[in-house]
């Protein structure tokens, strides 16, 4: 097999990060990068998760869109043109006039919300051990009231 473009991926990991971007399925791209087709679903879910394999489909995605000048400047012009245009009245067949395109307003917030990362999950944790003798002692309090 060649040598891979990226020194910390094999050369398998890079055809799958490839095949990945053409596909959009991990599972196909798995199985195109030459894994067995009976364990294609897990060892793509395994490499959707390195954080090499993360960083090299993310650098290839940012490349492929600066080279379509789809640059991160551009997204923000054509996501206020488009603010812009949603709160124009419109006029239908009929001549009826109606108010700005709600949906398409939200739409465009909703979009460069996810741009700026407003929706990123927040990592909380959680106590889930039980204590046992509060938990006695609610079932005793449970059974005097009932």
């Amino acid at each position: 097999m060649p040598k891979s473009k990226n020194p910390k991926l094999t050369p398998k990991q890079e055809k799958f990060v490839d095949k990945y971007l053409e596909l959009g399925n991990g599972t196909k791209a798995a199985k195109e990068a030459g894994y067995s087709a009976r364990t294609a679903g897990k060892i793509a879910s395994e490499n959707i998760r390195k954080p090499e394999i993360m960083a090299s489909i993310a650098e290839k995605k940012e490349a492929a869109a600066k080279k379509a000048g789809f640059t991160l400047d551009f997204k923000y012009k054509m996501l206020k043109k488009a603010a812009e245009l949603a709160l124009l009245p419109t006029h239908n067949q009929y001549g009826v006039t109606s108010n700005a395109d709600v949906r398409g307003l939200v739409a465009v917030i909703d979009i460069t919300n996810k741009m700026n990362g407003h929706y990123e999950a927040v990592k909380s944790e959680v106590n889930t051990e039980v204590n046992n003798d509060g938990l006695k002692e609610l079932i005793s309090q449970i059974k005097k009231d009932y």
